[in-house]
């Protein structure tokens, strides 16, 4: 299940995400996407059963990274993560990582 089209996409991607110095959680999300893994890779479920009994949602934290990569996926004009990791955005890659992110 990688979504990286071929190598040379790869080896853009792999470079891009080793020269930033920090990364937001949306782009955790898509890079784990394009790299084949579980989009929740990296993240961790509440588990304070009083956070939890107030209202907290046990996955909160990739929620919220999830909406931000879908609005900036659907509706910005600009597809920053794939400007910073040197990926030219597809209509393709694009249409992927909406569809792993249901």
């Amino acid at each position: 299940m990688n979504y990286v089209i071929n190598k040379e996409q790869y080896l853009k991607l792999k470079k891009g995400w080793k020269e930033q110095q920090s990364h937001s959680a949306s782009e955790m999300i898509a890079y784990n996407i394009l790299r084949g893994f579980d989009p929740k890779r990296g993240f961790t479920p509440k588990t304070n059963p009083i956070k939890l009994a107030n209202g907290a949602e046990e996955w909160q934290a990739f929620g919220q990274a999830r909406a931000i990569l879908q609005y900036e996926l659907k509706w910005s004009k600009e597809k920053k993560c794939f400007e910073r990791w040197s990926l030219e955005s597809s209509e393709e890659l694009t249409n992927k990582i909406l569809e792993a992110l249901k």
